[in-house]
């Protein structure tokens, strides 16, 4: 894959409800490689046929517009034809508010965008109007139709600045976040199942790994495993092995020699990794 575009989303919904948009060029025997676990939720949006993806042993031929939930594990993609993709990015709880729904249902799976709204998935086909590339215009479009959503939900969210606050800070004892914040651990365990899809241990599991991945492909390839895995927030060595063994099925050294997750891959390629966040 290659020609990658990232549009900002609007103020409004960015730390509520999406965190950016971005589109890619898709080619056939290019960009097959993993999409790692990630801290949040991605909607593609493509042309029939265009990905088919591999999750535990399991084929899976996507709708055109589908949904990554929170996982644990690696998904293997394939591309099969060319085509122009739009994805939108949504944070941990962004899908909840905008639709209400319990996050943990989506917990390790691919979704049609259909189940969640007919409505939304037809406004979206709309705009993106079978394929070409994403612009500021076409960026507006779906900020104002996410906007009208996230409006029109039902979706509690006084809780939502606590769940922000927790991933922002990455707290190394959950039960003092818990004290500061004035809720008990079982609480906060609920919410982030029903808002984000996985508990509070596994979430700060998946920010770890994502800390480590990073500093693996884009920092200095001088720099010894054994730090990375320190800084990233692993106990020690054995812990960081296997974990990242668990997320992608390559141990650490590995995955640095073989640099296989497609997104890093694109990012790294057009130099937009510093200026993304979290992708």
């Amino acid at each position: 894959m290659s020609r990658f575009t990232k549009l900002a989303a609007d103020e409004r919904l960015v730390g509520n409800v999406v965190r950016h948009y971005w589109s890619v060029t898709t080619n056939v025997g290019r960009g097959e490689g993993i999409l790692m676990p990630m801290d949040h939720v991605d909607l593609i949006v493509a042309p029939p046929g265009t990905f088919e993806y591999h999750m535990d042993g399991r084929l899976i031929v996507p709708e055109d517009f589908h949904v990554h939930g929170m996982r644990l594990h690696s998904v293997q993609v394939k591309v099969l034809r060319k085509a122009q993709v739009w994805g939108v990015s949504f944070q941990p709880w962004g899908l909840y508010l905008l639709f209400n729904v319990e996050m943990n249902k989506l917990f390790d799976g691919i979704h049609s965008l259909q189940q969640f709204s007919t409505d939304f998935s037809r406004e979206i086909a709309e705009i993106h109007g079978g394929g070409g590339q994403l612009d500021q215009h076409a960026a507006k479009k779906m900020d104002y139709l996410i906007h009208s959503f996230a409006s029109a939900s039902e979706a509690p969210t006084q809780f939502i600045p606590m769940l922000r606050s927790f991933a922002e800070q990455k707290p190394e004892n959950i039960r003092h976040f818990c004290k500061e914040v004035g809720i008990s651990t079982r609480h906060l365990e609920r919410l982030f199942l029903r808002c984000v899809g996985v508990s509070p241990k596994k979430f700060l599991q998946i920010l770890r790994f994502e800390d480590s991945t990073r500093e693996m492909i884009y920092g200095s390839r001088h720099v010894d495993l054994t730090e990375i895995g320190f800084a990233s927030g692993f106990y020690d060595q054995s812990h960081f092995i296997r974990q990242v063994k668990k997320y992608t099925d390559y141990t650490p050294g590995t995955f640095r020699t073989n640099d296989p997750a497609v997104k890093f891959k694109l990012l790294k390629s057009k130099g937009l990794y510093s200026q993304s966040g979290n992708m």
